[in-house]
C-alpha cells in the first residue's frame, strides 16, 4: 500500500585521500522503487574514491503512518572522523478524519456504528458484525478492502465512499451469506466497487458510482455451474467523469481513460 512516496537527492565529493563510505539506513517501512546505479539497493552503501563526485537519489513508499528516522553516517576511513547524521520523518495520512480504521481491524473491536462523522478506512477492514455508516464520508486508502463475513451485513446510507488521493482502492467483498445495502450514496475510484461472491445478496437504490472501474464484480466460483447472486439494482448512476484514479500498488488490472463496466458478471 502506497502512503507517502519520498525523494532524497544529494551531491557529495570526496576530497580525502582516502576513498569514502556513505551508507543510508532507511527506515523499516520504507520500500525502494529506484536508487541512483552507483547505490546498492540492498544496503544503500556506497565508496567514493579522492576527487570522485556523485548525485545520490532514492525514490520510494511508505508502508505505514508514523514517526521514522533516516540516519546517513559519512566514513572517510580516518579514525575519530565519522560523521552521523538523521532526519525524522513522519507520514501522515491526506484524508483526515474523526475516526481511523487500521489495517486489519474487525468491527467488533473498532466500533459497528457510524453516523454524521467522517472515516479513514487505513487498509483490510473485517466486517464481522452488522456495520452501518450513516451520513458519513469514508475515505478509502490505496488498495483498502471492505470483507463482510457471512452472516452479516454491510449498511451504507446517505453516505460518500471514496479514494485518497486519487489512487483506488480495492473494493467492498460480500462472502457467501453476508448482505451489502446501499441506497443515497456516493461510491467512487474504486477497482470493483462491490464484488459479491457466490450465495451473497446485494441491495443498491439511488446511488451514483463514479470512476470505479467495475461497480458490481461477480467472479467465477470454482466447484459451482452458476454463481447465486441474490442483487435488488434499482435507480442507480454509473459514470465516468474527469481522470480516473491511479492504480494502487499490485493491482493487476489495468485501469483506462474510462470505467472497464458499470456491471461485470461471470457465470
Amino acid at each position: 500500500m502506497v502512503h507517502k512516496v519520498m525523494f532524497s537527492a544529494a551531491m557529495l565529493c570526496d576530497a580525502f585521500a582516502t576513498p569514502v563510505q556513505l551508507t543510508e539506513q532507511l527506515p523499516p517501512s520504507f520500500v525502494v522503487l529506484n536508487a541512483d546505479t552507483l547505490w546498492s539497493s540492498a544496503d544503500t552503501t556506497l565508496t567514493l574514491n579522492n576527487g570522485q563526485c556523485a548525485v545520490l537519489q532514492i525514490t520510494g513508499y511508505f508502508t505505514a503512518f508514523g514517526n521514522f528516522t533516516n540516519t546517513v553516517m559519512l566514513d572517510p576511513g580516518v579514525a575519530g572522523s565519522a560523521i552521523n547524521a538523521s532526519a525524522d520523518v513522519s507520514v501522515v495520512s491526506t484524508c483526515l478524519a474523526a475516526h481511523i480504521i487500521p489495517d486489519g481491524a474487525l468491527a467488533s473491536e473498532v466500533g459497528n456504528e457510524f453516523s454524521g462523522t467522517t472515516v479513514t478506512i487505513m487498509g483490510q477492514f473485517i466486517v464481522d458484525d452488522d456495520v452501518l455508516f450513516q451520513n458519513c464520508q469514508v475515505f478509502m486508502e490505496a488498495g483498502a478492502e471492505i470483507v463482510v463475513l457471512p452472516g452479516f451485513t454491510l449498511d451504507v446510507m446517505s453516505s460518500s465512499v471514496v479514494s485518497c488521493r486519487q489512487i483506488m482502492w480495492k473494493g467492498i467483498t460480500a462472502q457467501d451469506g453476508s448482505t451489502v445495502r446501499m441506497r443515497g450514496s456516493f461510491v467512487d475510484d474504486a477497482e470493483n466497487a462491490v464484488t459479491a461472491l457466490d450465495g451473497s445478496t446485494l441491495w443498491l437504490r439511488d446511488n451514483q458510482f463514479h470512476n470505479n472501474r467495475v461497480t458490481l464484480h461477480v467472479p467465477e466460483s470454482e466447484g459451482v455451474p452458476w454463481n447465486n447472486v441474490a442483487a435488488y439494482i434499482r435507480s442507480n448512476t454509473f459514470y465516468s467523469q474527469g481522470p480516473m484514479p491511479q492504480p494502487y500498488a499490485g493491482q493487476a488490472t489495468p485501469v483506462g481513460a474510462v470505467g472497464f463496466a458499470a456491471i461485470d458478471v461471470n457465470y
